[in-house]
């Protein structure tokens, strides 16, 4: 897919403004994210080096290993940041309502999914990304105090 809106960064009174305008026209599409293009894209239009924070949901190999190689490259220029959404009802399913048979596999699987999931946070941070791994009430909060630690920490 192609890019289809871009707000070259800057600051002041009117960046929220420049974002909703440029998104306001944009419809949802069901369709798997390009990270290798949009990252790219990045690389391209932002020279200077910037923090780059991509809100996704990640559910199979292949287009994690997309995300992990465009992060990889991104880390030579920029800092990004990866925003996982955590998947409450795959969390949900590992608390325990009885010990049936099939109760115990559904909570296996569940476990296998978030083994998963952790091994793709693993990956993504030794290939240079920072990794938020959030559920939606956590999101806000978390996300303003990795940002307040990264400029406190001068990483860009």
């Amino acid at each position: 897919t192609a890019l289809r809106a871009f707000v070259s960064p800057t600051g002041g009174p009117g960046a929220s403004t420049r974002l909703i305008r440029a998104a306001y026209d944009l419809e949802p599409r069901l369709v798997e994210s390009d990270y290798e293009s949009a990252l790219n894209e990045v690389g391209v239009r932002q020279r200077k080096r910037a923090l780059v924070v991509l809100f996704t949901q990640v559910l199979d190999d292949t287009v994690a290993k997309t995300l992990l190689a465009g992060c990889r490259v991104l880390a030579r220029q920029h800092l990004p940041l990866v925003v996982l959404f955590e998947d409450l009802d795959v969390a949900a399913l590992l608390e325990p309502v009885s010990n049936a048979r099939g109760e115990l596999y559904v909570r296996g699987a569940a476990a296998e999914i978030l083994r998963w999931r952790r091994a793709l946070v693993r990956d993504l941070r030794h290939g240079g990304a920072h990794v938020l791994d959030v559920g939606p009430r956590e999101l806000t909060g978390r996300l303003i105090n990795h940002y307040l630690e990264i400029k406190a920490r001068h990483w860009l």
